[in-house]
């Protein structure tokens, strides 16, 4: 388990996270049934995988059961209307409200589980910085002069933090973010686009200001861009879906568009968040200690072959004057 730790680590795992779900979600504005499937599988198994790397850290703890069941919500939503769009049958509109009714209720459990933490355990004393595992995993197979040249303060560090009086840490407010996503879901859930509309900006405001403090950190901060695109997508896609009613028909990227809706331009605008993410694991992996032990072993390889030639191409030049004498 410790090799799989060192290879996948936290910062890759996140990485792997949002490239599922946005892939997930892409599936759902395809309306693709077996690509749905797939990374929707994926990504309970990259978020169960995170779970595991944050064991030890009771606010990861809280969070990821709340991602859970938001996961979970997002997927029952999504096979619900996929259901209802391709398949014909006397109960399709049934089983499409069943589905809603599911996800509403794993929307409030999600919520549920960040308020008690907020309320009861928030204040509680947290690990110290050199002690958590966010922290040290997430950059442990870095070389100090990738660490220091990443950024010119330490977002962990309390005195570098301007909401210090609200979370301790650039990761609290990072993981705070997420109630402002799952309400803003809820809303979509229920159809109440008068809430939904005030939560859906200040959730995209939070984002931005999220990629704003992590300039400088290529990788974190690629990601973040491709958080700002990927909200921006889903939230243009609900706007679509509860201001403007053609926005629900679906129009296959492949094919040129009878109707160019918000759905349509929310689906390039999540493939082109894909390209951040990509970006940022290339960064994460080009970085890590272990690759560049490969490198250097590679290197010495190539240097050890290449000497090789040059010493059978001077045995075979001797060979080659003695016979002529």
């Amino acid at each position: 388990m410790s090799t799989l730790e060192e290879v996948i680590t936290l910062r890759r795992t996140d990485s792997l996270i949002y490239l599922s779900w946005i892939l997930k979600d892409l599936s759902w504005m395809q309306d693709d049934l077996s690509s749905g499937c797939l990374f929707s599988f994926f990504a309970y198994v990259c978020v169960g995988w995170f779970a595991w790397l944050v064991r030890e850290d009771l606010g990861e703890r809280f969070h990821i059961a709340a991602t859970i069941f938001w996961l979970t919500a997002n997927v029952t939503w999504q096979f619900g209307e996929i259901y209802d769009h391709n398949f014909d049958s006397d109960r399709e509109e049934e089983t499409y409200d069943h589905c809603i009714a599911a996800t509403r209720v794993m929307f409030f459990i999600a919520l549920g589980i960040l308020t008690v933490y907020y309320v009861r355990f928030h204040t509680l004393p947290q690990p110290d910085n050199e002690d958590s595992p966010l922290i040290s995993k997430a950059e442990e197979d870095k070389p100090s002069d990738i660490k220091s040249s990443e950024s010119n303060a330490d977002l962990s560090d309390p005195d570098n933090w301007r909401l210090k009086n609200f979370f301790k840490t650039y990761r609290e407010y990072e993981r705070a973010h997420i109630i402002f996503w799952a309400v803003k879901d809820l809303c979509w859930a229920f159809d109440h686009k008068y809430v939904w509309t005030p939560t859906a900006i200040i959730a995209l405001l939070w984002a931005v200001d999220l990629a704003s403090l992590l300039r400088g950190r290529r990788s974190r901060f690629l990601l973040a861009v491709a958080l700002v695109m990927w909200l921006f997508a889903n939230i243009l896609w609900a706007f679509g879906s509860m201001y403007i009613g053609s926005d629900t028909e679906m129009e296959r990227l492949s094919e040129v568009p009878n109707l160019r809706n918000m759905r349509y331009w929310a689906s390039w605008i999540m493939v082109s968040a894909l390209i951040p993410v990509c970006m940022s694991y290339g960064i994460e992996f080009q970085n890590s200690s272990k690759y560049k032990e490969w490198r250097k072993d590679h290197r010495q390889w190539l240097g050890h072959s290449g000497q090789r030639e040059e010493v059978q191409g001077d045995e075979s030049g001797l060979e080659l004057n003695s016979t002529k004498k």
